[in-house]
């Protein structure tokens, strides 16, 4: 046995976790679906919370008129609900 098959191999090099709009929107569209469908009596109150902190948030990773109507959207129906 040699000594470099004492060692596991090097780790692979870290993916980019970096949002962009194409990763974030999938994730904010399906909020709206939930919300459109009225499920948000399904959430607990920690995930209201939390959705009403971090969907304006993963909104700044899109385009500013698309951030815009997303968020405006995501208001009126929590409001509705």
């Amino acid at each position: 046995m040699s000594q470099l098959e004492m060692f596991s191999a090097p780790p692979a090099p870290l993916r980019s976790t970096v949002p962009t709009a194409e990763s974030v929107r999938p994730r904010l569209e399906a909020v709206l679906d939930q919300l459109r469908a009225g499920r948000v009596s399904d959430w607990s109150e920690a995930e209201y919370r939390r959705w009403c902190v971090v969907f304006p948030q993963m909104c700044a990773w899109l385009p500013e008129d698309e951030a815009q109507t997303k968020w405006a959207e995501f208001r009126q129906l929590i409001a509705a609900n």
